[in-house]
């Protein structure tokens, strides 16, 4: 499970074009985080919580318990399908952005922001 958490909160700031330390100090979690997990200490639940709410994710989602990040509002736009299909577009995305700079993986943001604008038009 520490893995999961480590991947996720590492592609979680990637794409704010954060370093995972500076994403975590922001979020209140100490720098150490990392290196706890790594040892398999496990997290706590405030750490987690905290984490999730600095990426509006879930903490199912940085848990590894589902691959939709999004936390529910009830009026979200469709999203990748969980299972096979979802993890692949995930991992398609993320092989994607691999090795852009900071501002490449901020302009993909912003065009797929655009896509879903027009996708509401």
């Amino acid at each position: 499970m520490n893995e999961i958490i480590i991947e996720r909160v590492t592609a979680l700031a990637k794409a704010r074009a954060e370093s995972p330390t500076a994403s975590m100090t922001a979020s209140g979690v100490s720098k150490d985080f990392f290196c706890n997990l790594r040892k398999n200490t496990r997290p706590s639940v405030e750490k987690i919580a905290k984490l999730a709410t600095y990426f509006n994710v879930t903490t199912d989602y940085l848990l590894g318990r589902t691959n939709n990040p999004a936390p529910p509002t009830g009026n979200d736009p469709p999203t990748a399908p969980e299972g096979e299909l979802g993890r692949e577009v995930v991992a398609r995305a993320m092989t994607e952005i691999e090795g852009l700079s900071d501002d490449q993986v901020r302009e993909v943001i912003r065009y797929a922001a655009y896509i879903k604008t027009r996708q509401n038009e």
